[in-house]
């Protein structure tokens, strides 16, 4: 089956530095001072007033000439930053009268007022006159003996308007024109400000030519000149955060870009107001970055927002208007509403012609956009029409190796594609891949340090590429295309793997991971195909690495994050730092989170201040994590040495009792790769389809009650996800590793025959046959099992609402969480059982060595006091209320009793900074096991955080769960550890006696806690 084309990428606005400052030493330069200060505290209005009565007394004074110039400019730069263009034009025509009149057409005048005559003439749409200027300023540089500072303005000017012209290479070589007049000449502030501008827009012409790292030595050029001239919430460091998220976005790092483009609208909208046309870019691109991290609801959000920005300061036929009609058009078509996409994409090529004419690169993206919407709505030939006519424009004004050639030969790609046109397509994907990488041998391995100037849809294309090769292989079993789909997808994954090393935001890696989850399924399909064929075992063992590779990749990557700075010597002070700047983005995410969650209620002035905190202390990390890197090789090679256990350790580690279950939910099918003492197999269980509702079915039935619900899909599952697997168990006990929506299949509860009882008690349950653990995947759980001590000792339990009288809730936490927080009356009795279960002396050694055990109630629950104790007990108990956050798992929580500086929430995040000394930790709540779910990746939740904390083993629950039958259950569990069994089977042995009782046997009361570990 081919690939379903998706959506094309959105489009980002990206923003021009374009205004100048003067500055003057005339007699009343207090006033004057005074106003420039003003200006650049955005304040304008009162900055208007100080220039306006500047204008008024010395314009028609000849003694103060330069300073009424400087003045009237300074206005018109009010106006602009309004957008108001007709009243800025109109100060800008006068500024020239005034120069030639007044001036006597001094050049340096001349220079600096052309120059904002050009940029006038792009906000007016009028490109005739701005040519007309342009040309003056050419004359001028070839005529004039103007000064250096001069020269650069001219530059600016002319590069201005030969980038509104579709030239950017042009537009560089008279920026760089410029920069050479004023090579060793002093920085004073005017110069400094110009500098500023040249760097910034240098940065955007390279971003438009497919050169992303010299756009980003430019763009930081531009952060240096602002903070030494401004500081850091100055109104120019906002267009180069706008511009430094734009090249994060082309990196495929969204989560980082969403940080700078958000960063760059609270400045502009503390500097600009709420209406300004500027505004409008940056809340486009935080939207375009939200909708790529599939957060459509925020990106509608910030787009909509935009467009009405836009469409009210510079009317629904400018530029930038155009630019929100592609992205709407997108928001549209992932909601289906098809009409409306086709009308806006339409409209905004529409737009675009007519202000740049039918031959203008500005064209080519949206081109673009519309024939991918074409191909997902297959109409085939409308949309070759399209893409030939955007590839004739690409080629002609940006050249044969531009990005936007490799995505339209790309798209052509596809469109061959779905039409079955499979060697059309194969050569399409060939010029798309050679167009963005150059020359290639897929007999070698890929080149890392090979620049690549969009690595996401290099990806993209490799995907495509090795999918209509492996389509060729299921038509006509010819073995080229069996190992043509091999070597592309070898290089699309090291391509993967150097990405998610190279992206900073973990929000970028889940959606690496996420949107590209699918080459790891079809490798392994691919490795299956080789063993079918040839019967090497060796293809067993890489088909094992790669579904390992495919797991929990980013929690690997904290993991080894942990492991790297104990081997590679990083002194405790610095890991401390490190900690402490952690912490630190914790603890804002959650003030931010809570003021946020105000709705209309919210402080906007301390959401605001905390956002802009949040923003810094991110960046400190990042730096920080980079000087780490720096100055400690090691580190760096040990942090990103993410190698996955291979098949021969995993057979070890499971021993000659235990058999694996690895499930790969793939496109089509599922597969499960099973290990056992003696067999390993890769098996194809059954299609994708309809296993998420069944499973959603089951957990409904089970929650709600429902028995003949349950027992038809709980036997449907088994025989689609268990029952084919069945002949090479060998052992008793079995770990599954989980994939996509089985993480929410608790899997004991499985029925293995049909059954015509109605009593829960008497029902075949899988779990009565098997015992059975979890893992996020077999790497893991070996570093899991690294942990384990060899006599875990010490209990320390917890229960913040064991008072029938308790109600410490605020008025803000009543909002959040309703009367969830009830008391939870038999937890007091299941801590104190379990106590006394651990206070048992068993053995000589505890006669001498009795274990320790703390009971923490009520007041005595808080955070603080479990973070004072978590090193002194290897047991870990919580009996308490947690919810899940799936918006933004990092703010779900395990509610304690609050203390003097906190709500009483262990959140996620704060779990992550814990250093645990635990051999199990039992999460005796509500929904513990549940989380947001990535492809690839997995729960995103308390599991994860735990098991990074520092926990051998973990139990969780997962869905809520009543108190009484908890308790019971847990005092069965602890009872059995205490016999000597291992968790797995103490869990095991719990729920068995649940189920003996016909009054705790229904599935609810017992099937929702799991174990992680074994």
């Amino acid at each position: 089956m081919p690939v379903k084309v998706a959506l094309t990428v959105l489009i980002l606005s990206f923003t021009f530095s374009d205004f100048l400052f003067g500055q003057t030493n005339s007699a009343p330069e207090e006033v004057f001072n005074k106003a420039v200060s003003e200006y650049d505290r955005g304040h304008y209005d009162t900055a208007f007033q100080l220039f306006e009565s500047l204008t008024d007394e010395h314009c028609s004074n000849m003694s103060y000439n330069e300073l009424c110039l400087e003045s009237l400019i300074y206005k018109a730069n009010v106006h602009r930053n309004k957008s108001q263009f007709e009243k800025a034009k109109k100060l800008i025509d006068r500024s020239e009268a005034f120069v030639l009149n007044e001036l006597n057409s001094h050049p340096d005048h001349l220079v600096h007022v052309y120059q904002m005559q050009i940029f006038a003439m792009s906000e007016v749409s009028t490109d005739e006159s701005a040519e007309i200027y342009s040309i003056k300023l050419r004359n001028m540089l070839e005529e004039e003996d103007l000064k250096p500072l001069s020269v650069l303005r001219a530059a600016v000017g002319i590069g201005y308007y030969e980038d509104h012209a579709g030239n950017y290479q042009k537009a560089i070589d008279i920026y760089y024109t410029g920069l050479s007049a004023i090579e060793g000449v002093e920085r004073e502030r005017e110069l400094q400000r110009t500098l500023i501008m040249v760097y910034t827009n240098l940065g955007v012409f390279y971003r438009k030519l497919g050169k992303p790292e010299k756009a980003m030595k430019n763009y930081l050029l531009s952060v240096d000149e602002i903070n030494e001239l401004h500081g850091e919430s100055h109104l120019s460091l906002a267009y180069s955060y706008n511009n430094i998220g734009g090249i994060y976005y082309g990196m495929g790092d969204f989560g980082l870009a969403s940080d700078y483009f958000i960063r760059a609208a609270s400045i502009m909208e503390r500097r600009l107001g709420s209406d300004h046309h500027r505004l409008g870019v940056a809340y486009n691109n935080a939207g375009v970055s939200k909708f790529m991290l599939g957060d459509l609801d925020k990106a509608a959000e910030y787009l909509e927002e935009a467009q009405r920005v836009k469409e009210a300061t510079m009317g629904e036929n400018h530029i930038d208007t155009a630019v929100g009609y592609s992205n709407l058009a997108s928001i549209y078509a992932a909601n289906e509403q098809f009409d409306e996409a086709e009308r806006n994409y339409l409209l905004s090529i529409e737009v675009r012609k007519n202000d740049r004419g039918e031959n203008h690169p500005i064209l080519i993206e949206p081109k673009t956009q519309l024939a991918a919407f074409y191909l997902d709505r297959n109409r085939f030939e409308e949309a070759e029409y399209t893409l030939h006519r955007a590839l004739e424009i690409a080629i002609n004004r940006l050249g044969p190796s531009h990005p936007n050639v490799a995505d339209l030969y790309f798209t052509l790609g596809n469109s061959r594609m779905l039409q079955e046109h499979y060697d059309e397509a194969i050569d399409y994907f060939s010029k798309s891949f050679e167009t963005v990488y150059g020359e290639y041998d897929f007999s070698e391995k890929i080149d890392l340090t090979h620049p690549i100037g969009d690595p996401p849809k290099t990806v993209e294309i490799l995907q495509h590429w090795a999918q209509t090769h492996w389509t060729l292989y299921e038509l006509n079993a010819e073995e080229f295309h069996l190992n043509k789909t091999k070597s592309i997808l070898n290089w699309s994954l090291e391509l993967v793997g150097h990405l998610q090393n190279t992206y900073k935001a973990e929000a970028s890696k889940l959606s690496l991971i996420d949107r590209n989850y699918s080459l790891y399924t079809k490798k392994a399909e691919v490795l299956n195909s080789f063993y079918d064929v040839s019967g090497d075992e060796k293809y067993l063992d890489r088909l094992f690495t790669i579904v390992e590779e495919s797991r929990s990749r980013i929690a690997l990557e904290l993991l080894q994050n942990l492991e790297a700075r104990s081997f590679a010597g990083v002194p405790e002070e610095i890991i401390e730092e490190e900690r402490s700047l952690n912490s630190k983005i914790s603890g804002l995410f959650q003030r931010l989170s809570t003021e946020q969650s105000k709705g209309p209620d919210k402080d906007r002035v301390l959401a605001a201040s905390l956002q802009d905190s949040l923003f810094y202390a991110k960046r400190d990390l990042e730096q920080f994590t980079a000087e780490l890197e720096n100055n400690y090789p090691s580190y760096y090679w040990l942090k990103y040495d993410n190698q996955v256990i291979n098949k021969r350790e995993a057979s070890a580690l499971l021993g000659h009792d235990k058999t694996l279950i690895s499930f790969v939910v793939g496109d089509e099918y599922i597969y499960a790769f099973i290990m056992s003492p003696s067999h390993t197999k890769f098996v194809k269980l059954t299609q994708t389809d309809g296993i998420e509702e069944k499973v959603t079915e089951l957990r409904d039935a089970v929650t709600g009650g429902k028995t003949s619900e349950f027992k038809s899909s709980s036997y449907k599952l088994y025989s689609r996800l268990i029952k084919p697997l069945r002949p090479y168990f060998e052992t008793n006990s079995l770990i599954i590793v989980a994939d996509q929506v089985l993480h929410f299949l608790p899997f004991e509860l499985l029925l293995t025959e049909k059954t015509e009882h109605t009593r829960y008690d008497q029902m075949p349950y899988l779990v009565r046959e098997l015992s059975i653990s979890y893992a996020s995947s077999v790497t893991i759980l070996e570093r899991m099992l690294s942990r384990k001590k060899e006599n875990p000792r010490n209990l320390l339990a917890l229960a913040p609402f064991a008072d029938s009288d308790q109600s410490w809730t605020s008025e803000t936490d009543q909002l959040r969480y309703g009367n969830r927080l009830d008391p939870l009356l038999l937890t007091s009795y299941e801590t104190r059982k379990i106590g006394e279960i651990f206070s048992q002396r068993r053995g000589l050694s505890e006669f001498f060595f009795p274990n320790r055990t703390e009971i923490l109630l009520s007041s005595d629950a808080t955070k603080s006091e479990l973070i004072n104790r978590l090193g002194n007990y290897n047991y870990i108990h919580f009996a308490t209320h947690a919810f899940i956050n799936e918006e933004n798992p990092s703010m779900s929580g395990i509610a304690l009793y609050p203390g003097a500086d906190d709500d009483g929430m262990a959140y996620v995040d704060d779990i992550y900074n814990m250093e645990l000394n635990a051999d199990l930790v039992v999460l005796g709540a509500c929904d513990t096991g549940l989380g947001s779910v990535y492809r690839g990746e997995g729960m995103i939740g308390f599991t994860r955080a735990f098991i990074y904390a520092g926990a051998a083993n973990l139990a969780v629950s997962m869905w809520r769960v009543n108190d009484q039958p908890t308790a019971q259950l847990m005092i069965y569990f602890y009872e059995n550890i205490r016999e000597g069994y291992s968790y797995s089977e103490s869990l095991r042995l719990a729920k068995l006696s649940m189920i003996e009782n016909p009054t705790t046997a229904a599935p609810r009361n017992w099937a929702a806690f799991v174990l992680h570990g074994l």
